[in-house]
């Protein structure tokens, strides 16, 4: 029985990276005693998967993963089982039943939805720099690959929405498809490039993660 949950990850776990996420939720589903499914072959591991890896350094409201069970059970039992093994800055949401027709959550991803609120004093400069930026027809910024390593490239195609809110923050919804992904810190590398900064700080929080319908995009959790 495959099965999903959507989770947020709080604040003090911002600089966590998604491997020690991973790890902290194989223990928790170890202490859970659900019976979960393990690989076969000669180092079994939980079946288990995230839609997104999220990068260090930024919190989330709406992330999600999938789990595959030996026995049914409803969503509601399994969110607060969930909720009783994780930690306090780790919890489920809701969850929900995945028929065995649904692609990888992984491959359900097309965007992901940001919220960016500068830090220091010139915050409220840095906005209206961001919102000025984001009028160019051509964003350039870096994507590092591992076949071709760090080139120039316009990100201005992968940046699918924007909106500023004053006196600090912005929205952002960024492309996660194959030859036109764009992060949150290439969105900022670009913003140092023509604001003449080596630094900017910002707190990062993604909000959801989205997927394509023959309507548009939309959030993955309202989705499943």
């Amino acid at each position: 029985m495959r099965m999903y949950a959507v989770f947020e990850k709080g604040e003090r776990l911002r600089h966590i990276g998604h491997l020690d996420i991973l790890r902290t939720v194989q223990r928790a589903l170890r202490r859970s005693g659900l019976q979960v499914k393990y690989s076969q072959g000669f180092n079994p591991h939980i079946l288990l998967g995230f839609a997104s890896a999220l990068s260090v350094g930024a919190a989330a409201e709406n992330e999600l993963m999938e789990v595959e069970l030996e026995e049914a059970i409803s969503p509601e039992a399994l969110s607060g089982i969930l909720n009783s093994a994780l930690p306090a800055d780790i919890r489920v949401k809701k969850c929900g039943v995945l028929p065995d027709s649904t692609p990888s959550l992984m491959a359900l991803v097309s965007a992901a939805a940001w919220h960016v609120r500068f830090l220091g004093d010139e915050r409220e400069e840095l906005l209206r720099q961001m919102t000025a930026l984001m009028d160019q027809k051509e964003i350039m910024s870096v994507r590092k690959t591992k076949k071709a390593g760090e080139k120039d490239v316009d990100i201005r195609p992968s940046i699918l929405a924007f909106e500023p809110l004053p006196p600090d923050s912005f929205d952002m919804t960024l492309s996660q498809e194959e030859g036109s992904t764009c992060k949150p810190s290439m969105v900022l590398e670009a913003l140092k490039r023509v604001s003449g900064r080596d630094e900017i700080r910002v707190s990062l929080t993604r909000t959801s993660l989205l997927t394509r319908t023959g309507s548009g995009l939309e959030r993955l959790e309202e989705y499943l």
